[in-house]
């Protein structure tokens, strides 16, 4: 039963990681739809020049949003080792994500997306400990 919880648990916690980014991205296509308008928006894409300064904030945000609910995904699955679940889940992310910042020659924009998942990760864990 313990190994069909974990399974579960690492199965859901990636679902949510995955729908957490998908939703954040289709509110960025509706943040580009409102902000960008009929001249500036095409195909999905805003080509206004003050887009990057809009959409890099938000994807940054988003990726401490997910971090955030995967977390707690496991935790929720995990009622009885809620601790021991967040640790696992933020050790596992954060190494994921520290692969990925290296693999991509420390670009600011993943370093900024590593430190949101950083720092939201640990405030959920603080918030979970309490």
């Amino acid at each position: 039963m313990k190994f069909i919880r974990v399974l579960v648990t690492i199965v859901v916690a990636t679902l949510v990681w995955v729908v957490t980014h998908l939703l954040v991205e289709e509110i960025l296509g509706i943040i580009a739809m409102l902000i960008c308008g009929d001249e500036l928006y095409r195909n999905g894409i805003c080509y206004a020049d003050y887009w990057p300064s809009i959409e890099s904030p938000v994807l940054v945000l988003g990726v401490g949003f997910s971090a955030m609910m995967t977390i707690l995904s496991a935790v929720w699955l995990n009622r009885e080792n809620r601790i021991l679940a967040a640790k696992i889940t933020y050790g596992t992310g954060m190494f994921a994500a520290s692969v990925l910042v290296v693999s991509a020659s420390f670009s600011a924009f993943v370093i900024a997306c590593w430190a949101s998942a950083l720092i939201t990760g640990f405030f959920t864990l603080k918030c979970i400990r309490r």
